[in-house]
């Protein structure tokens, strides 16, 4: 596993300085919180208190610069990618803090999201809470495992390297019920 957190790093930090480099691997197996206070939007209807049971996830965190066309684009695409995998093993969460909620919601009142969750960030919390908030936004996404620990950074939608990277340690968290190798298997895995 170090190994693929070492070619992550080398892939995405190449050129950069060591500081960014201890940053980064420092958040290998640190737990996330992508609940804490938030509401979930489920096409146009925000939904107050949910749970998420799916072991294996990717959360990736989109802030208000990114418009909500791009933001919408962007849905579609993690959709595609997450649509490949046991739908009650895998979720794509993407936690948005949205210049206007409203605007959002109806630009999202047509879509198909049923592949992927948007958690709303409207006062900007997550990236606080969970002490991400000196990271560049390249370093907001996450493959998390089923007790929430980061197993890989970077984005699947932007990098083929990094898509390559995800499938592989997906199909092994699946394979060993949503963990990595050395924990104990997660009683939330439910596929077949």
């Amino acid at each position: 596993m170090k190994i693929c957190l070492c070619i992550l790093v080398a892939v995405a930090l190449s050129g950069c300085g060591s500081k960014t480099s201890n940053v980064v691997s420092s958040l290998y197996g640190k737990k996330i919180d992508y609940l804490k206070g938030e509401q979930m939007l489920l096409a146009d209807t925000i939904i107050e208190k949910f749970d998420i049971s799916k072991p294996i996830k990717i959360v990736a965190y989109i802030d208000s610069l990114v418009c909500i066309d791009c933001f919408a684009n962007y849905l579609r695409e993690a959709s595609k990618y997450i649509h490949y995998y046991y739908r009650d093993s895998v979720d794509y969460i993407c936690i948005y803090r949205p210049k206007s909620t409203r605007d959002l919601q109806i630009t999202m009142r047509n879509m198909d999201t049923i592949y992927s969750t948007v958690i709303l960030d409207e006062k900007g919390l997550y990236l606080k809470e969970n002490s991400l908030d000196k990271l560049e936004p390249i370093f907001t996404t996450f493959l998390l495992d089923a007790n929430d620990r980061i197993v890989l950074i970077g984005d699947p939608l932007r990098s083929r390297e990094i898509r390559i990277l995800y499938d592989k340690r997906i199909r092994e968290l699946i394979e060993n019920g949503g963990v990595q190798r050395k924990e104990k298997k997660s009683s939330l895995f439910f596929a077949k």
